[in-house]
């Protein structure tokens, strides 16, 4: 390649890149392409012998083309030639004795300026390692490095990797610090303080990358003091009475020198005046003891080093370990409202007592009974609630009920206040339990069921509606009273025997009647009954 002057680039096609180009010692305008080499031991590409081959049929086609095959003496692992002979057949020959990856065939004519009028099939390959690594303009904190560009076998480096070792932490491995554009062999690198430096080149073309330079001489920087503080400055108090003080460690390249240690300082929000207590520890956390639970503290982590002291650090206000809550609500007041829901408030709680973050208030709910039947106590209902007050919904009608209330933070509950009896008024019944159909005659339906589960309340009777099933759905609805509250069956008689009907059947209290369940069914001229369905309505 050295004999040509590259002029500019013509265009790019599937296996290659063709240049327009000038002989240096004739002037001769030609078009160079060049072919990528992916595997020396593969010898010259397809794609570049055929084209050879097809060079060869155009100087046999037209006069004036004159085919050149070419070898550059550049070295590399291995040696390949090809030549046309006379039989117009291609001969690859291997020669020992020489190292060639560039081969050129180049078919010579007109030129006309636009368009090649010859064609070069280059083989490329992974650049040389860069050379003679120098080292120079050392400052605090940076460095200039140069190196000599190793061979680029025909593909131009794109870009330079440039590597560090740390010596005193050789673990760590060649690490990536910067990268450079191919077409500089030098750079300023930025250094971190109190480090020893090795560096190294790798310099990267479109086949692939070089190997690793030679590593450079050693370079150390010198110690400062730390640029910054740690970040993250918080307390993870968790013990009562302690104040556990933490933050994001410092890299170990950031600690800019020798003897790297934090200092820490505390001091009370309240009550202790201006003075700072302080101590040093070399990782995080770092905790004071007896100091009291839930106690508002300002601190600060600063960087040291033998050098010195690092910036100015920023306080924060912080809080020691909590601890469960002392003290229960007082002052707590029901408002029913009706059978089943009621109103309850308190007195907000002194916070001192609460010994941490206050999260919130639990009213407890347990029920003893019925009104009049008391009986073991049932599982507490829980209900939380942020505020000093709370409504309440879903209680049993006609029932007993303790009530207490508890404030608890992240540590846990404090002690209960004093339990609060309460009764709910009287409500309606739940459904009957059950409801079966009997039929005696073609004309009579007997009901028998089971009382409710949930009365609600005193029992006074039972309602019992019924209607024909009709097309229309209009059949008017029938009543019954069953004033009986032990009542557990009824006759129904005077049925119609050519009709299907539906019942209803609900339970009273003095608050009124209570839900149904429904049952449709029809008499039999046989007796029993032929039942649909059953459910509560």
């Amino acid at each position: 390649m050295e004999q040509y002057s590259i002029l500019g680039r013509i265009g790019e096609g599937a296996h290659g890149i063709v240049f327009k180009a000038k002989h240096i010692e004739t002037g001769e305008t030609v078009a160079l392409k060049k072919v990528a080499l992916r595997r020396l031991e593969d010898g010259i590409p397809n794609q570049a012998l055929r084209e050879i081959e097809d060079n060869e049929h155009r100087r046999d086609q037209q006069e004036g083309v004159d085919l050149a095959y070419r070898r550059a003496e550049k070295k590399t692992r291995g040696t390949y030639e090809a030549s046309l002979e006379k039989k117009q057949s291609l001969t690859l020959v291997r020669l020992p004795s020489l190292c060639v990856l560039l081969y050129e065939c180049v078919s010579r004519w007109d030129f006309d300026g636009t368009a090649s009028n010859a064609s070069h099939a280059a083989t490329a390959d992974r650049p040389d390692p860069p050379e003679l690594l120098q080292i120079t303009e050392p400052k605090r904190r940076s460095v200039t490095l140069s190196w000599t560009p190793g061979d680029e076998h025909n593909s131009p480096v794109l870009e330079y990797v440039v590597e560090f070792e740390d010596q005193g932490s050789k673990e760590s491995g060649w690490e990536e610090l910067k990268r450079v554009i191919g077409k500089k062999s030098r750079t300023n690198l930025p250094l971190w303080p109190y480090m020893s430096y090795r560096f190294r080149v790798i310099a990267i073309n479109d086949v692939g990358k070089s190997g690793s330079s030679m590593p450079s001489e050693i370079h150390n920087t010198p110690a400062e003091v730390p640029d910054n503080n740690p970040a993250d400055v918080r307390s993870e108090s968790i013990d009562p009475d302690t104040l556990v003080i933490t933050w994001e460690d410092i890299d170990q390249r950031n600690f800019n020198g020798p003897d790297f240690k934090y200092r820490v300082w505390w001091r009370r929000v309240v009550g202790s005046g201006p003075t700072w207590h302080t101590n040093y520890t070399t990782t995080p956390p770092f905790t004071v003891r007896d100091i009291g639970s839930f106690s508002a503290f300002e601190i600060k982590v600063q960087a040291v080093n033998e050098q010195g002291v690092g910036p100015e650090p920023d306080a924060f206000i912080v809080y020691s370990g909590e601890d469960v809550p002392l003290k229960a609500p007082k002052n707590v007041g029901i408002e029913l409202i009706n059978s089943t829901t009621l109103r309850v408030n308190w007195a907000a709680i002194e916070k001192k007592t609460v010994r941490g973050h206050l999260l919130g208030y639990k009213v407890y709910l347990t029920r003893t009974g019925s009104r009049g039947h008391h009986r073991a106590p049932e599982s507490p209902v829980v209900v939380e609630t942020a505020e000093e007050k709370k409504l309440i919904s879903d209680l049993r009608p006609y029932s007993h009920y303790d009530l207490a209330v508890a404030v608890f933070n992240s540590k846990g509950e404090g002690p209960p206040s004093e339990p609060l009896s309460f009764n709910t008024s009287e409500g309606v019944p739940g459904p009957p339990m059950s409801l079966m159909l009997d039929s005696q005659s073609e004309t009579e339906m007997t009901l028998r069921w089971t009382p409710p589960d949930h009365p609600n309340g005193v029992l006074n009777g039972y309602a019992l509606q019924y209607q024909q099933i009709v097309e229309s759905e209009d059949s008017p609805l029938q009543l019954e009273a069953i004033d009986d509250p032990t009542a557990t069956h009824f006759t129904l008689k005077g049925l119609d025997h050519h009709s299907h009907y539906r019942f209803f059947l609900k339970g009273r209290t003095a608050v009124g009647d209570g839900e149904a369940i429904m049952r449709e069914g029809a008499t039999t001229l046989d007796g029993g009954t032929n039942p649909i369905n059953t459910r509560p309505n």
